[in-house]
């Protein structure tokens, strides 16, 4: 089981590479997410930032 778990835990990291590293808001905490292929990062969101996610996102 232990090394079934470092199989997937390795495929997670390798595959982390190769997925979009995009700023996805995140609204309810007024900042900007991103995975960097290990973990999350996070930037403060300005005020017109926020309602072009918010228009954005009423749009979808």
């Amino acid at each position: 089981m232990s090394f079934l778990k470092t199989v997937i835990d390795g495929l997670i990291h390798f595959l982390g590479f190769f997925i979009p590293r995009y700023w996805a808001a995140d609204l309810e905490n007024n900042r900007w997410r991103r995975w960097n292929g290990h973990a999350f990062e996070y930037r403060e969101m300005t005020a017109n930032e926020r309602d072009d996610a918010l228009a954005s996102w009423e749009i979808r």
